[in-house]
């Protein structure tokens, strides 16, 4: 993607680790661009995107500088303006379920987050601002398309003052359904056909309004290069549904979606409903985390949160047939700094309890009394059922036969837990999830009274 405009220019892009931000920065890694900034609030997410430009793109991941912080927090978007040229904003809470919960949040991120971006691009003197809109915005009928309309209305009144100063050039992109991005319901499709579950859909004469991603790209391009303060572009396209699926070329889906493409046109023709036969994709890590609704200020409540979350996680490896040997806690507090705290264990562990008490204890360790906004729990290092491990002759204690009683006491009552866990999931699949709540996991840990 060669263009002047961006000869010897810093483009940052918020949101960079999402599935539309990362599909813009693939587009942009050939531009004459000398640096890149991806902003954005998750680690992991951020670390994966390092190493796969590393591994893919060598010669041009040195330009590709990656800034943690969330749009919410002023400050940590005027540290990561210094030198930015250009500002692709992608950040967003965009799944309507979600924000249809949580509107406070989608509030917080779309509209007052877009606010935060927009007054630190113009106090820096950024030349050009493009941000991200979709159609939702028009007419709203949900509490993410209202807070992307408010959104709109607050990139209005910060291109007018930026155009007042004769500063940034402030504009927005609207997008439709953008295929196979995360928000896109394509994807879900996908994993349906691949479950061999129906696919879920309201009404077959439910229109989307479907572009791909290069044309996504490309009016991004156009606004950079067209973009008068307060311009809204929208690309013409026609409103698709699935009837439209099932009179289009299925040599062409196939193109874009592969065998999926394929199943999804033979399912909008009626045909073939044979089962789906899918790989199962190798995990490296199962965890949860939970965005709280109201800060939690007590390690009581905190340990509620926590005792949910490993019975969800713990669920979750059994289901799969995983243990882990390593367990991870992540706090972040309501100022948005975060903490995170790790333990490997002993021995692989699928156990709601065991995961629940070493969450608790590192917890405990690292917790600094402010309230919280978000707790996690995490567990890596997994290994299949049955799977051989290797353990260390330091994992045990010989000195003498009370010991090694000890130990393999200590084996027998883990493989109980799993046991009782595995039964308890099959109660909660028949009768439901609160059909059966484990009252002694709310003990307290020996480690919590050195809080």
């Amino acid at each position: 993607m060669k263009n002047k405009i961006f000869d010897n220019a810093t483009l940052m892009i918020t949101g960079g680790t999402g599935s539309f931000g990362s599909t813009v920065l693939r587009h942009f890694l050939d531009s004459d661009l000398k640096e890149i900034r991806i902003f954005s609030r998750d680690e992991k997410k951020q670390d994966d995107m390092r190493h796969e430009l590393q591994a893919r793109h060598p010669e041009a991941a040195k330009k590709v500088k990656f800034y943690i912080g969330d749009v919410r927090n002023p400050q940590s978007i005027k540290d990561a303006m210094p030198g930015v040229d250009y500002i692709f904003h992608a950040a967003a809470l965009k799944q309507v379920p979600s924000c249809e919960f949580f509107p406070m949040q989608a509030v917080q991120t779309n509209i007052i987050g877009t606010d935060n971006v927009l007054h630190a691009a113009i106090d820096a003197g950024v030349k050009r601002v493009v941000c991200l809109s979709t159609d939702k915005a028009a007419y709203p009928i949900n509490a993410m398309g209202i807070s992307k309309a408010m959104m709109e209305h607050v990139i209005y009144a910060n291109a007018r003052v930026a155009a007042e100063r004769g500063g940034t050039t402030i504009c927005c992109t609207r997008y439709g359904n953008v295929m196979c991005s995360r928000g896109s319901v394509i994807p879900l499709f996908i994993d349906q056909i691949k479950a061999g579950n129906p696919i879920t859909i309201t009404d077959p004469n439910m229109t989307r309004f479907l572009m791909n991603l290069d044309e996504a790209v490309d009016l991004v391009m156009f606004a950079f290069q067209h973009g008068n303060p307060g311009d809204l572009f929208i690309q013409k396209s026609d409103a698709s549904t699935i009837g439209d699926l099932a009179k289009a070329d299925p040599k062409l889906i196939e193109l874009h979606l592969k065998s999926h493409g394929r199943r999804l046109w033979e399912f909008a023709n009626g045909m073939d409903d044979s089962i789906v036969e899918s790989e199962k994709a190798e995990a490296k890590g199962v965890g949860n985390s939970t965005t709280l609704s109201k800060d939690v200020s007590t390690k009581e409540d905190a340990q509620k949160v926590l005792l949910s979350l490993a019975q969800s996680v713990g669920g979750r490896l059994r289901k799969h047939g995983y243990h882990a040997g390593v367990v991870n806690v992540e706090i972040k507090y309501a100022d948005f700094t975060v903490n995170s705290h790790q333990k490997q264990l002993e021995r692989m562990t699928a156990s709601d309890q065991v995961i629940y008490q070493i969450a608790v204890e590192l917890f405990c360790e690292m917790w600094n009394g402010k309230p919280i906004r978000l707790l996690g729990i995490r567990t890596s290092k997994l290994s299949q059922e049955g799977e051989p491990q290797q353990l260390s002759l330091f994992d045990l204690n010989f000195h003498s036969s009370e010991n090694i009683s000890e130990e393999v006491k200590s084996f027998g009552n883990s493989q109980k837990h799993e046991k009782l866990d595995q039964a308890l999931d099959e109660i909660r699949k028949k009768f439901g999830k609160d059909a059966v709540v484990r009252a002694s996991f709310l003990k307290k840990p020996e480690k919590e009274e050195k809080m």
